[in-house]
């Protein structure tokens, strides 16, 4: 492609995601708040009067969001904290879609773009669309939940790891942790990898981040209160309703017991899984993307809380890797049909991931026990795909 056409087509790249953001934003309604929204709102308020939020059993979270809403609703009106907090909820989808997009090379700025046919161009547009018009991403946003900025802060996270900003990596995560803890196995993972390859910058960002995690869960009014009652055993894991993308919670259904999705018995698989990442970090060997993203899928995984919507913001970005990875293999080869083959599931795979929230039909054991574990299986099969290959994906 010649100087004047890439740059062209730069600019139609950048027209066409602007006019994806565009159409999915006129598609949000920012002056209604969601149920998981009033959920927040309403833990805000009990901390502001000095009553325990966890009551209800609705707010699971650590404290520091409540109380960071409370402060809000104290000196706004209700209508601008609810404009407020859907505005923030949809940055955070377009931030996510966009470090999705950096994190893994799929823009005309990579140094191997265009790629096969320009498939670096269009993979990088199918992949956003997918993701911004996708039912989950709907969903979380019509439900007003944070998910989105956990999705974010963990990506963008990933985007100054690899390129070694460690203590920005570290923060990001920290913050991200404090409002789920779900993203705690990334700082184990840099701790670990630090240890390894003897990087003290690696080793001081993660202590520092995990630092910042204890101050933001402890620090708070109601901290103890988290500790000992948040929730309990018929809040965590996952509704009954929705798709299974945690280990406990599908083995509760596998053996019909709901003590297996016990808190306890969450917190014991979601300890195993930092456990994982911590060994995953002192083994890996380079910090690139493909790392960065496993970790986050093993963390959401074994997650003591999970949904659909955080399994979109946590392992979505893997499966834009892997359009890429994809792309890649196809710019070896020349026969039509075998850049066909590796095309399809470029494409076919994101729009499985993006499905995830239908993969359940309410009292039918398939819809139970087994399409609910497509999307996680599959996810977990790229993620050994993509880290079988070596050089890995990049910031390229």
């Amino acid at each position: 492609m010649k100087p004047s056409s890439r740059g062209m087509a730069k600019v139609l790249w950048c027209l066409a995601m602007l006019a994806l953001a565009a159409g999915w934003l006129t598609t949000v309604n920012p002056g209604i708040a969601g149920l998981d929204a009033r959920y927040y709102f309403t833990a805000a308020d009990l901390v502001g009067s000095g009553q325990n939020p966890y009551l209800s059993g609705d707010y699971l979270y650590p404290s520091f969001a409540a109380w960071l809403l409370g402060l809000a609703r104290a000196n706004l009106s209700p209508d601008v904290v609810t404009i407020g907090f859907n505005a923030l909820i949809a940055s955070s989808i377009l931030m996510l879609a966009a470090g999705m997009i950096i994190l893994a090379g799929l823009h005309p700025w990579s140094r191997r773009a265009p790629g096969v046919a320009g498939s670096y161009y269009w993979l990088g547009l199918a992949t956003t669309a997918i993701f911004l018009f996708s039912g989950v991403t709907e969903t979380v946003m019509n439900l007003g939940n944070i998910s989105p900025i956990i999705g974010a802060l963990c990506v963008w996270a990933g985007i100054l790891y690899v390129r070694n900003r460690p203590l920005g990596a570290a923060t990001l995560v920290a913050l991200a942790t404090v409002l789920k803890l779900v993203p705690a196995p990334l700082l184990a993972y840099m701790f670990m990898r630090g240890l390894r390859r003897r990087d003290r910058s690696m080793i001081a960002a993660s202590v520092i981040g995990a630092l910042l995690v204890l101050a933001g869960i402890l620090v708070p009014p109601f901290a103890n209160e988290f500790m000992h009652s948040a929730g309990g055993a018929t809040k965590w894991g996952i509704d009954i309703g929705g798709a299974c993308v945690s280990v406990h919670v599908w083995l509760a259904r596998a053996f019909d017991n709901g003590f297996v999705n016990h808190p306890d018995i969450a917190f014991i698989v979601f300890a195993a899984a930092t456990a994982t990442a911590a060994l995953y970090g002192w083994f890996s060997r380079a910090p690139t993307a493909t790392t960065w993203l496993t970790v986050m899928l093993v963390a959401n995984v074994a997650s003591p809380k999970n949904c659909p919507h955080l399994f979109m913001a946590m392992t979505f970005g893997l499966f834009v890797l892997f359009a890429r990875h994809m792309a890649d293999l196809a710019a070896t080869h020349v026969e039509r049909a075998a850049v066909l083959v590796r095309l399809i599931p470029a494409i076919g795979l994101p729009l499985l991931a993006a499905s995830s929230e239908f993969f359940y039909f309410r009292g039918h054991p398939v819809g139970t026990l087994v399409l609910p574990l497509i999307p996680p299986l599959a996810g977990v099969v790229i993620a050994l795909e993509l880290n079988s290959n070596r050089p890995a994906p990049t910031l390229d």
